[in-house]
């Protein structure tokens, strides 16, 4: 969870990455995984960005 909320406040998992002493890869796995748990798409992914679903969005302001 703490990957997936650093992801969004940075906004990439490279800078996740550095607060959480591993590598982007590992980020992105474990956002992956925590996805897979929840049955939720996260984060619509591109290439140059990550972007939040409105529901994940809406979740995330409140917290």
């Amino acid at each position: 969870m703490k990957a997936f909320v650093l992801t969004v406040k940075t906004g990439s998992f490279a800078s996740a990455s550095i607060s959480l002493n591993t590598s982007p890869q590992m980020v992105a796995k474990y956002i992956l995984f925590l996805e897979t748990q929840l049955g939720l798409k996260l984060l619509n992914r591109t290439t140059r960005s990550k972007i939040l679903p409105n529901l994940v969005s809406s979740i995330m302001s409140a917290v």
